[in-house]
């Protein structure tokens, strides 16, 4: 069989076809839909962008390096980095495995660094996708450091973080030391000789000669308790009939018959009052007022 002229420059194109394609299949990364350059972009994409949930899909399963398993090099490529491109030099297919090589460019430490990364292996997995199959020998040497040294990071800041919180709640248990200053849980109330409408009882003349207190000028009955605190020790918000509100402590007097507080709990005032008897002398009985007895 006699091959023309024609038909020889035919079949000269067509192998010089073949040869080309090959070339750039094989040492420029098969620059078509699927390949490993195309997974490759889809990557770099989201590791930009911290896209975790993409980044799934485009790590093997078998991937074991530096280090890291698959589910570690997930979280480690899932970090958002938004100062991190890299430009494709150049793919070489080999069965199903490829080895891509490419220039990263990132900031360090608020430093531009610009990386030469080549023979990071693709590997093509049994559902036709490229998957990362293992890091370069650069990057195998590097990642490990770079994680240490986040980790390290991250562990100082919560330590310091801790310790402001620990300092900040130390701050407020400190119990409050007024030491040459006013007492916030004081009485404002002046003690001393009674002023008009103040006093005790005179009818009953109980406790003769002792200054009278403000709050005596008051029935023990129309107070109301509005609220106990405990610091250093125990204090009590009454309420007037008039609304005014004043701190009181034990061993302050309250009411007309020579009250004097003996107890404050959580929920009570005991008020020791002195009444008048028929012989004429005093007996000493327990009032309280209560917590509750606002709420009600």
């Amino acid at each position: 069989m006699k091959i023309n002229k024609k038909q020889k420059a035919m079949a000269a194109v067509v192998v010089v076809a073949l040869v080309v394609g090959a070339a750039l299949y094989f040492g420029l990364g098969a620059q078509v839909a699927g390949g490993p350059d195309e997974a490759f972009k889809a990557m770099s994409d989201a590791i930009t962008g911290g896209n975790k949930t993409a980044i799934v899909d485009m790590v093997s399963k078998q991937f074991n390096d530096a280090g890291l398993n698959y589910g570690a090099v997930i979280d480690e490529l899932g970090i958002k980095r938004p100062t991190y491109n890299v430009t494709l030099d150049g793919v070489v297919v080999n069965g199903d495995k490829a080895s891509v090589s490419y220039t990263r460019k990132e900031v360090v430490d608020k430093k531009p660094v610009v990386s030469k990364i080549t023979n990071e292996t693709w590997v093509k997995e049994s559902d036709g996708k490229w998957r990362l199959g293992k890091f370069s020998e650069f990057d195998r040497g590097r990642i490990p450091g770079v994680i240490k040294a986040r980790k390290d990071a991250e562990a100082k800041l919560k330590a310091e973080r801790d310790a402001a919180e620990a300092a900040k709640l130390e701050a407020r248990n400190v119990p409050y030391s007024y030491v040459g200053k006013r007492d916030p849980f004081g009485s404002l109330i002046l003690e001393g000789t009674a002023e008009e409408g103040v006093g005790a009882d005179e009818s009953m003349g109980c406790d003769k000669g002792r200054p009278r207190e403000y709050l005596e000028g008051f029935d023990v009955s129309t107070f109301k308790l509005s609220g106990v605190v405990f610091i250093e020790g125990a204090y009590a918000l009454i309420e007037a009939q008039n609304g005014h509100g004043f701190t009181v402590k034990p061993g302050m007097h309250i009411g007309k018959r020579c009250g004097k507080i003996t107890k404050i709990t959580h929920e009570r005032i005991v008020i020791e009052e002195k009444h008048i008897t028929p012989r004429g002398g005093y007996e000493v009985r327990e009032v309280e007022l209560k917590l509750r007895d606002k709420m009600e």
